[in-house]
C-alpha cells in the first residue's frame, strides 16, 4: 500500500524533501552565537555618534537636538552600545565583549 503521493510544490529539490531556509524564528531559538559574526559597527562611527549626540545637547547649542535613536540612525551603530557609551557606564569606543570596558 502506498501513501499519498509527494507534491514538488514549496521550493523542493526532489519529492519529499523541503529546503531549510534560516528565518526570524531560527535566531531566536539558537543558544549559541557560533558562526554568527558580532559587534558590526564600526568605532570610528561611535566615536562620531557620541560627539555628534554631546555636541548638539550642550545648552549653547542653536538648532536641532539629536536624540540617541537619531544619532545612531544617522551613524549606524547599535543603540544600546551607544546609550551606555553616552551614560558612561563603558569607557571608551572600542569594542568590549564580555564587559570588558566596565570601570
Amino acid at each position: 500500500m502506498m501513501g499519498p503521493p509527494l507534491s514538488n510544490d514549496d521550493n523542493t529539490s526532489s519529492p519529499g524533501i523541503k529546503k531549510s531556509t534560516p528565518s526570524a524564528d531560527d535566531a531566536r531559538m539558537r543558544k549559541s552565537n557560533k558562526g554568527v559574526k558580532l559587534n558590526q559597527w564600526n568605532e570610528h562611527k561611535m566615536a562620531q555618534a557620541v560627539q555628534m549626540y554631546h555636541t548638539t545637547n550642550k545648552p549653547t547649542w542653536i538648532g536641532e537636538k539629536k536624540s540617541i535613536h537619531q544619532c545612531t540612525s544617522i551613524w549606524d551603530v547599535p543603540y544600546s552600545t551607544l546609550h551606555l557609551r553616552i551614560k558612561g557606564v563603558i569607557t571608551g569606543m572600542k569594542h568590549t565583549s564580555g564587559g570588558a570596558g566596565k570601570p
